[in-house]
């Protein structure tokens, strides 16, 4: 695995309370309909490109007046998320930092064109990111951004975050790994195939290809430098301690003189002292 790409809504946060607020006004104010959204609601929707999400919602209007409704919607929610960002699920900031620091990140979402942008503002986790694209931006769909990501940068293992069986079938499409966020909006066709992260604290407490494994890599060998240098210390103490010891045996083994006794104990030292092996002279019956 050499990178990551996440999808954003029902994997990085969950916006659909600001959102359902954002479109129930314009719902109130360009049309004849009750504006009854929720963030429920939305959590059923999220995920599927525009048009689809407004062919369900506008449902009473023609095509075209479908896009122009979404449209519509789209503005007021960027409005609204920057005014009031939506929360991001716990522990992605850590988890984000960690994250970056060994892979390079970026996001692929169904979304219009800014709405990515009004996300990493919000937050402020734009310096996270290395790239990003949806629809609003290129006009493709989900697996071709995936593919032109991959492409763009270059990337030989890319992984896929997301919450729903759409980005399941995407990054399927894409042929890459796919690792399901099951405490978002959606569920997936899981054939095993997939890792599945069942708590809101992650890819951020339970991502293990990445974050577990760096972490005990690096407190492993954080471990292992101290460990190093207790016993470098502790060895070099028992060389000086063996060294001398030799030295006070040899000495001990020494005679000095008459009832001078040993030489370790009485040795002074001395102008031109030498070594303790025979080399000092008495003079005027002191040792100098």
């Amino acid at each position: 695995m050499d990178s990551i790409i996440f999808d954003v809504d029902g994997t990085l946060w969950d916006s659909t309370d600001v959102v359902a607020d954002a479109w129930n006004q314009i719902m109130e104010k360009e049309t004849d309909m009750t504006p009854n959204l929720t963030g429920a609601v939305l959590k059923g929707l999220f995920g599927r490109l525009l048009p689809d999400i407004a062919a369900v919602i506008f449902h009473e209007y023609p095509k075209e007046r479908q896009l122009e409704l979404i449209e519509a919607c789209c503005a007021k929610e960027h409005e609204a998320l920057l005014a009031t960002p939506a929360p991001v699920y716990p522990g992605l900031v850590d988890a984000l930092s960690i994250l970056s620091r060994h892979y390079p990140l970026y996001i692929v979402s169904n979304c219009q064109a800014g709405y990515i942008e009004v996300f990493l503002e919000a937050t402020g986790l734009g310096h996270y990111f290395k790239g990003h694209l949806c629809p609003g931006d290129t006009g493709k769909a989900k697996a071709d951004n995936i593919r032109t990501i991959i492409e763009q940068n270059h990337l030989q293992h890319a992984v896929y975050v997301g919450d729903t069986d759409g980005d399941y079938k995407a990054t399927h499409e894409a042929g890459i790994p796919f690792v399901h966020a099951a405490y978002g909006f959606g569920q997936t066709e899981n054939d095993g195939s997939c890792h599945t992260v069942r708590t809101g604290k992650l890819i951020f407490n339970s991502f293990f290809l990445i974050k577990n494994t760096h972490s005990c890599f690096d407190n492993g060998m954080r471990i292992f430098y101290v460990l190093f240098l207790l016993f470098s210390a502790l060895a070099l103490t028992w060389v000086i301690i063996v060294t001398r010891m030799v030295s006070l045996i040899r000495c001990a083994r020494f005679r000095c003189g008459r009832g001078l006794g040993r030489c370790y104990g009485r040795l002074r030292r001395r102008r031109d002292l030498g070594r303790c092996c025979g080399r000092f002279r008495r003079r005027r019956g002191r040792w100098s």
